[in-house]
């Protein structure tokens, strides 16, 4: 028979996985030897992945195939897995029930456990399988990447069955790469001068009232089941309120997460997500940058700000107590702006003085005198003062400004009743109701509010 130069040629696709066999003369199959053919294939380059059942057909039922056929393929590589956490309960607090049916009193539940509770367990990534193109080349696969998590306060780790372990009783919470568990502080009493101030790094529950006056702050939640004053409560995560808030004008409510209250007259409560209302806002400041809602009370009078939805039975009164609805950023933002980075600047400097009081006091022997030691200590203190006052303006300017555009994706809900003299502005579109409106819903459309019958 003729050489297999003359009857076959080779064609490799462009990543060389597949090899394909091209037949250009007449053969007698009796004439093939199929072991020649083989080293042929090697010869020219195929030393991989070959089809043994074509090879049979070659060797058998030559004259039956159809040419060109495929008669070696490559192994594609298979890249490992990620690793990843399985979690053994569930870390966030439960989401609030939007039904006509829930209750404000059982929404916010902190994931509390036990020393010694399993919390995660981190699965290991995958090397991956290797892979082969047809002419012999090895391709390497991936491996997957091992989960960055990793054990925080009062959090411990067993590489033995890749498993954490909470050590001490308290909150679960995320912070960066880490899984920690924060301890409670429990209060039973109302807050008096016996307990005085709180500024705990977990979360505080207090079984009892916040008289006014004091000021409570946690890095976690904040949990209180009773009355809230003329207090000062601030929670990195959310606050929660079973009776009421009554601000007389000075109290403040500061929530990284929700705040849920039964009732809040003459306060100021500011959320970065949700504010939840059981009953009605009087005469207060509130701001939520997403939603704002009074579930079965009024919103008179004050100034309610919300990012996406503010919602009430009714707003206004038949006084026609002035009531302002804001969404979006206004003219009254950018005036409170500007003073605000008014007095950032003269905090700043204020800020340099001290600091520079400092570097003075220690180039002296400050060591070895108890006047200077104490000055020193009275420096960091007042320097630690105005950081975080300049830190408060940063983040109100920033969480402000979160607000911009968002007008155009907010709408104002009242399931009953809106009196004149409230006005709502969404960013620079502004209107102010004339005559009373029922059941209705307002948003911005094409640069108009919208007034729609529900």
């Amino acid at each position: 028979m003729k050489n297999f130069d003359e009857c076959f040629s080779i064609e490799f696709n462009n990543d060389y996985m597949e090899a394909k066999l091209h037949y250009y003369d007449e053969i007698n199959p009796v004439d093939l030897d199929i072991q020649k053919f083989e080293e042929w294939l090697f010869d020219q380059g195929v030393t991989m992945g070959i089809d043994q059942t074509k090879m049979d057909a070659i060797a058998n039922q030559f004259s039956e195939l159809e040419f060109p056929l495929i008669i070696a393929r490559g192994k594609s590589t298979q890249d490992g897995t990620d690793g990843r956490i399985e979690y053994e309960l569930n870390l966030d607090n439960q989401l609030l029930d939007r039904t006509e049916t829930y209750d404000f009193r059982e929404v916010m539940k902190i994931p509390v456990v036990k020393g010694g509770d399993v919390l995660a367990r981190m699965i290991p990534p995958t090397e991956g399988t290797n892979g082969y193109n047809v002419v012999g080349k090895q391709l390497i696969a991936k491996s997957g990447k091992s989960s960055q998590l990793k054990a925080g306060n009062n959090v411990t780790f067993n590489s033995e069955n890749n498993t954490f372990y909470a050590t001490a009783d308290g909150q679960v919470q995320f912070v960066q790469d880490k899984l920690q568990v924060q301890v409670v502080y429990e209060i039973n009493e109302t807050i008096s001068m016996k307990t005085g101030n709180i500024n705990f790094i977990g979360s505080i529950i207090i079984h009892g009232d916040v008289p006014s006056g004091y000021h409570i702050k946690a890095g976690g939640d904040v949990k209180i089941f009773g009355l809230v004053e003329a207090a000062n409560i601030t929670a990195g995560g959310s606050i929660f309120i079973s009776e009421g808030f009554s601000g007389m004008k000075t109290g403040v409510l500061k929530a990284g997460n929700d705040i849920q209250v039964g009732y809040i007259n003459q306060g100021f409560a500011q959320a970065n997500h949700n504010i939840f209302v059981e009953n009605s806002i009087l005469h207060s400041e509130c701001i939520a940058y997403n939603s704002l809602i009074s579930k079965n009370g009024n919103m008179i009078g004050g100034t309610l700000s919300a990012g996406r939805l503010i919602e009430a039975q009714d707003i206004g009164n038949r006084l026609n107590t002035k009531t302002n609805i804001l969404f979006g950023l206004g003219e009254e933002f950018e005036e409170k702006k500007q003073y605000e980075l008014l007095r950032q600047k003269r905090l700043q400097e204020k800020l340099e003085h001290i600091e520079e009081l400092g570097k003075r006091i220690q180039t002296t022997n400050y060591e070895t005198n108890p006047k200077l030691r104490i000055a020193l200590l009275q420096q960091k203190n007042k320097l630690n003062i105005v950081e975080h006052e300049i830190k408060e303006i940063e983040d109100w300017i920033n969480n402000m400004e979160s607000f911009n555009g968002l007008e155009r994706f907010a709408r104002l809900k009242v399931k009953q009743n809106l009196y004149p003299n409230t006005v709502i502005s969404f960013g620079k579109y502004q209107q102010t109701i004339q005559r009373d409106y029922y059941k209705i819903q307002m948003r911005l459309e094409q640069n108009e509010i919208k007034t729609i019958s529900l």
